[in-house]
């Protein structure tokens, strides 16, 4: 289980609480009870998010 400290992004001042229930893992506010979204859970934990590759060029067919 993890903590940090005064790092809730709604309350300002709420310790997040890393939990888990049947539907898998998040991080909350023990004051407030926000939950993060996946995009503040990568930030919180410094994750970097994949980044979309461009598209791969088609290349045509010689007639």
């Amino acid at each position: 289980m993890r903590f940090w400290f005064k790092r809730c992004p709604r309350c300002r001042q709420g310790d997040l609480q890393g939990e888990s229930d049947s539907y898998g893992s998040y991080i909350a506010c023990m004051q407030c009870g926000y939950i993060l979204s996946t995009g503040q859970e990568a930030l919180l934990l410094g994750i970097r998010q994949a980044e979309e590759e461009p598209a791969p060029a088609r290349q045509q067919a010689a007639a």
